[in-house]
């Protein structure tokens, strides 16, 4: 639907000013995380949260809705769809009183057909995409599941555009080794790509093992794709290469 505004990479419909998440792998609740003292120029985000769940309960919307602010916003949450773009629309009504919306049956339509994604499939041996902002690509592997829940990776010395071939894959030097959160492979930010042969291993777990003891970010992992080879670079990278010890490559 051209006329409905999805951003597919973070789940989210935007309509007006408000943006709702839309459930994913990991919620099953529509969400709005919204600043909304300054979009309707209200003291604090408790007041604008006062504020707007009084006027749901006057527009008389039904469906479930919890209320909660932070300082930096107020948080709404609802399993039903149709709820809560009602309570969007409301929400921009309320920002702007000439707030029209004329593509509400489209949006209806969206949520209404909208399936769930479910988690990506991953385990031990799996290789995996890291995407960086230049539409490059770098690629690792999962070569152990620590204690059967922790994804110990490493990362190749290949940089493309593509995806690889398995002989590129083959042929690739390791640049080193981390721990990354399970998450990361759930929603799809690492993608596997293919399943292939282990290439390395980890050494045991030891006090002074870093790659078992740290678990790194994407962002993290990413700068280093982006920094390892430079002069200069940020510590945390020069430590992630410092992991590259503690590995045992495979011939």
């Amino acid at each position: 639907m051209e006329s409905v505004l999805f951003n597919e990479l973070n789940y989210t419909l935007q309509i007006g000013k408000i943006r709702m998440f839309i459930p994913d792998f990991s919620s099953k609740e529509y969400i709005i995380f919204e600043d909304l003292a300054g979009l309707l120029d209200l003291e604090t985000n408790y007041d604008a949260m006062v504020f707007i769940r009084n006027q749901v309960k006057e527009a008389g919307i039904k469906g479930k809705v919890r209320f909660d602010s932070e300082s930096d916003c107020v948080e709404i949450y609802s399993t039903n769809g149709k709820t809560m773009l009602q309570v969007t629309i409301l929400v921009n009504k309320l920002i702007d009183e000439e707030f029209t919306f004329e593509n509400k049956r489209e949006y209806k339509q969206f949520i209404e057909s909208w399936k769930r994604p479910k988690k990506q499939k991953w385990k031990a041996g799996d290789v995996f995409s890291i995407s960086l902002p230049n539409e490059t690509y770098f690629f690792g592997q999962i070569v152990e599941l620590m204690e059967d829940v922790f994804p110990l990776c490493v990362i190749f010395d290949l940089h493309l555009k593509t995806v690889p071939t398995k002989e590129e894959i083959d042929n690739a030097n390791i640049l080193t080794a981390l721990m990354l959160n399970g998450m990361v492979f759930d929603d799809y930010t690492l993608k596997v790509i293919v399943d292939m042969e282990i290439m390395g291993e980890i050494n045991e777990n030891t006090r002074k093992n870093p790659v078992r003891n740290v678990t790194w970010s994407t962002a993290h992992l990413i700068d280093f794709c982006i920094e390892y080879k430079l002069e200069k670079k940020q510590k945390f990278v020069e430590e992630i290469s410092d992991n590259r010890n503690f590995i045992i490559e495979y011939n």
